[in-house]
C-alpha cells in the first residue's frame, strides 16, 4: 500500500511475471493513510486498467501513487494504492 504522492513498489522473484488481481485507488476505509476528514466512498474504475498496462507480465513494477498517474475520483480527498498481486512463473 502507498499513499498519496508516494511511490508504491512490488517485485517477484527472477524468472517470474506479476499478476494484479486487485488494485484500489481511492479510500474504502479510514485507517490506511490516515486523513481525517477522509470520506470511504471513494474508488477509481480507471485505476485496475493503468496499473495492469503498468505492471503486469514484468517482475518488478514502480509506480508514482498519485492523480496524474491515476486519476483523481475523488477531489480533495486523500487516496491511497492498495493492490493484491501473484507471481506467475514465466
Amino acid at each position: 500500500t502507498a499513499c498519496e504522492n508516494k511511490l508504491f513498489s512490488i517485485s517477484c522473484s527472477a524468472g517470474h511475471q506479476l499478476r494484479l488481481t486487485d488494485v484500489i485507488w481511492g479510500r474504502t476505509v479510514k485507517d490506511i493513510c490516515f486523513f481525517m476528514f477522509a470520506k470511504t466512498n471513494c474508488l477509481s474504475t480507471e485505476a485496475p486498467g493503468i496499473m495492469r498496462t503498468r505492471c503486469e507480465g514484468g517482475a518488478e513494477c514502480s509506480v508514482s501513487a498519485s492523480t496524474s498517474n491515476l486519476g483523481d475520483p475523488c477531489s480533495f480527498n486523500n487516496k491511497y494504492l492498495d493492490v493484491t498481486y501473484t507471481c506467475l512463473s514465466g
